[in-house]
């Protein structure tokens, strides 16, 4: 009977030292669209938590025990003053498989609401005896857009819905019009001028814009 009391405790034990066992951990270093370092920030992935980004936006992030190197793995902000001027422009890394660091690539959130704003005004400069735009050549004119701003057309695919996870109306409703979707744009962005969400000019823009294009 000692004996099998003796043999249960140990197993406990070994699940217990197993379950506590720190898993890999990596290294981030966050960019902006410029390749300047961002220093600061702070990351989580499945609740775990980073340290701030240093002034080389290098970071150390854990991950599970069970984690495998060279996976795929999504991580988001931590909610900070710093970070409220910010979103990720793929919130999706790829973990290295060895000792290299992965870059995160960051955008002010100032910077995208230009380059919305630079394509709707290109839109409503267009002549009324000139044909219809099409949903192509909307896409087109945002990605030219978005070069001029640094971002890739691959980068914008990414970047819209990334600047949508926000709390905020207005920039759900950016996201949303820039996606072509303006009866849901029209809705956040009316929410927004009716909490008076700050730069509440922009705001009614949009607004204007999104009921325009309907």
């Amino acid at each position: 009977m000692k004996r099998k009391t003796l043999i249960c405790l140990a197993l406990l034990l070994v699940a217990a030292t197993l379950e506590a066992a720190p898993g890999n951990q990596i290294v981030l270093v966050a960019r902006d669209i410029e390749g300047k370092p961002v220093s600061g920030l702070r990351f989580v992935y499945e609740l775990v938590k980073s340290g701030p980004t240093n002034k080389s936006g290098a970071t150390a992030l854990d991950l599970p025990a069970d984690h495998r190197l060279g996976q795929q793995i999504r991580i988001s902000l931590v909610d900070s003053k710093q970070a409220e001027d910010w979103f990720l422009v793929d919130p999706m890394v790829n973990v290295p498989d060895g000792s290299d660091a992965a870059t995160v690539v960051l955008m002010r959130r100032s910077v995208f609401r230009q380059v919305g704003i630079e394509a709707r005004d290109a839109r409503g400069q267009k002549a009324p005896s000139q044909e219809e735009w099409t949903e192509e050549d909307r896409k087109r004119l945002l990605v030219e857009v978005a070069a001029r701003h640094g971002l890739s057309a691959k980068q914008l695919e990414t970047a819209i819905p990334s600047f949508a996870e926000t709390q905020g109306r207005k920039d759900k409703g950016i996201a949303a019009f820039l996606q072509g979707e303006y009866p849901k744009a029209e809705g956040l962005l009316r929410e927004a001028v009716d909490k008076n969400e700050a730069n509440l000019i922009e705001a009614l823009e949009y607004l204007a814009s999104a009921q325009f294009e309907q």
